[in-house]
C-alpha cells in the first residue's frame, strides 16, 4: 500500500527491508484474510477447504513481486528472516533423510525461490535468513542459530 508507494517512489536512504519474521508474517496474512473473510479460522476462510490458504499464498506471491520491482529499480536489499523446519524426504531410490525447510504453510513455501535454501548452522532451533542480493541472481545464504 502506501508504504511501498513511498518507498518506490519516494526520496529516501533505506537500503534494507529485513522481515523478521517470515512465519510471523504469514499469521499476519492468515489474520487479514480471516477478518476480511469475517471467518474463524483461515481453514474457514474464502469457503473453507483450504482456499483460505490459497488467498494468502496470492497475497504473498504479489508482496514478493512488490519487493523484486523495488529491489530492481531502487537497489533495496530484501532480508527476510525466518525459522526452519525439519522434513523427513522419502525418495525410493535413496535411503530416507531430513532436510530443512522454512516454517511456512506449504502453498506460501513453495513461492519462495529453490535457490534460497534453508540451511542451518545446527541440527536445533535454528532461525534462518534469506538474502538475495539482487532477484535472479545466485543469493548468498545467512544463517544464525537461536537456542
Amino acid at each position: 500500500g502506501a508504504l511501498y508507494h513511498d518507498l518506490m517512489n519516494d526520496q529516501h536512504d533505506y537500503r534494507s527491508i529485513v522481515f523478521d519474521t517470515m512465519d510471523w508474517m504469514e499469521r499476519l496474512l492468515h489474520q487479514k484474510i480471516c477478518e476480511e473473510e469475517n471467518a474463524k479460522s483461515i481453514e474457514l476462510a474464502c469457503g473453507g477447504y483450504g482456499k483460505g490458504y490459497v488467498a494468502a499464498a496470492t497475497k504473498l506471491q504479489k508482496l514478493l513481486r512488490s519487493l523484486e520491482l523495488l529491489q530492481a529499480r531502487r537497489g533495496v536489499n530484501i532480508i527476510m528472516l525466518g525459522h526452519a523446519k525439519p522434513e523427513k524426504v522419502l525418495d525410493p531410490e535413496f535411503p530416507e533423510y531430513q532436510q530443512w525447510s522454512p516454517k511456512l504453510q506449504s502453498h506460501a513455501a513453495n513461492l519462495l525461490p529453490p535457490s534460497w535454501p534453508a540451511r542451518p548452522t545446527r541440527w536445533s532451533r535454528c532461525g534462518l535468513s534469506w538474502h538475495a542480493p539482487r532477484f535472479g541472481s545466485m543469493p548468498r545464504t545467512i544463517c544464525r542459530a537461536s537456542s
